[in-house]
């Protein structure tokens, strides 16, 4: 794993595999009453489609008990999902969040654009967001992974209102979400040997559509205080229970 400085402490967080590059344990973040998120109850990731062989022997150790796909059927259908890959134990389920397609025009021109496509997520977004967190409560379900395309736009709002509401602060969150702009650089060194034309193809696209940038998950954090009042008070807005949400802190903090 790499190791990466978190809250003024050394922390284990990529796992270094063949075919995903930005799958990370969530755990070990200071949150409510002086507790940490537990460290191997739940991680982020990016297509878990693309895990070879030797990725998903090296995975064992984590006993995962679920994998929770927030892309749509079609991206399951073009970039293959883990359901398909053989002798995988744990429990696929899919939650399709959104089909966010970028519009590379907008992105041009405007430096805002992803913070209206995650404010677009939290709204539009809201029923799929609903089942995630039902899952994401259910202690039966951990330890957990859930992923998108590439493991920063719908993954990084999941991420975003989980580690809110078992009380990490945000500015720390906001260095979560930025840590995926390594796994990025990553992706595109893997793509440039095995998929030049994909490569060329994401280098094209205008830089902030594949940016972590601080600044985004700050203003949406921001908006999302403002607009709902916390992150308990949002997922409460959603349908979220305060038993899920108690059940929630009860299974990842300790």
């Amino acid at each position: 794993m790499t190791d990466i400085i978190t809250n003024g402490e050394s922390v284990d967080r990529f796992y270094p595999l063949e075919g995903v590059f930005n799958f990370r344990d969530l755990g070990g973040y200071k949150g409510l009453s002086d507790k940490r998120v537990k460290m191997g109850r739940v991680f982020r990731s990016d297509n878990l489609g693309q895990l070879t062989a030797k990725d998903l022997n090296d995975l064992k150790k984590l006993e995962l008990r679920t994998v929770l796909d927030l892309r749509t059927e079609d991206e399951l259908l073009r970039r293959g999902s883990y359901a398909k890959k053989p002798d995988t134990p744990a429990r696929f389920v899919h939650i399709p969040l959104m089909d966010v397609s970028a519009d590379p025009e907008r992105a041009k021109t405007d430096s805002d654009y992803l913070t209206y496509r995650y404010k677009e997520i939290l709204t539009e977004g809201a029923p799929s967001l609903y089942q995630v967190f039902r899952t994401i409560s259910d202690p039966d379900s951990h330890p957990v992974v859930f992923h998108c395309a590439v493991g920063k736009d719908r993954t990084g709002v999941v991420a975003m209102v989980l580690l809110g509401v078992l009380g990490v602060e945000p500015d720390t969150i906001v260095q979560d979400y930025a840590l995926t702009q390594l796994a990025v650089t990553n992706m595109l060194t893997w793509l440039d040997n095995i998929s030049p034309d994909m490569a060329r193809y994401v280098r094209s696209l205008p830089a902030s559509l594949m940016a972590a940038e601080p600044r985004t998950m700050s203003q949406v954090i921001d908006w999302l205080v403002s607009t709902y009042g916390g992150f308990e008070e949002y997922l409460e807005f959603i349908g979220v229970t305060e038993s899920e949400i108690s059940s929630l802190r009860r299974s990842l903090l300790g």
